[in-house]
């Protein structure tokens, strides 16, 4: 079946990229109707595709291979800047990384 979604043309080029990642993970993953399942799923595809934006905006394999030598925020700038995500997306996809994989 043929997915349609529509990206809020009224959001900054960052926030309509991330926003794609997040509904794509729904389009690929996701049926049913969320406006008639139960919270608790719908709660449980909301943050699958949450997750899953984070790593199809900015993935991981490419995330390690940044090295981690400037202060804490410039290197959240870098990952924004490079990655075409807000600040605080980028941010938020950092700390989903364990320490060991900016080595």
């Amino acid at each position: 079946m043929l997915e349609l979604f529509i990206i809020n043309n009224r959001l900054s080029p960052q926030e309509q990229w991330q926003d794609f990642g997040h509904e794509l993970c729904h389009a690929l993953r996701h049926e049913g109707n969320q406006l008639i399942m139960p919270p608790l799923f719908r709660e449980l595809q909301e943050m699958q595709a949450k997750r899953f934006a984070y790593k199809f905006c900015i993935p991981t394999f490419m995330l390690r291979k940044i090295k981690a030598i400037q202060p804490y925020n410039n290197f959240t700038n870098e990952i924004a800047s490079l990655f075409k995500v807000s600040y605080k997306f980028a941010t938020e996809r950092f700390m989903t990384l364990k320490p060991c994989h900016m080595s």
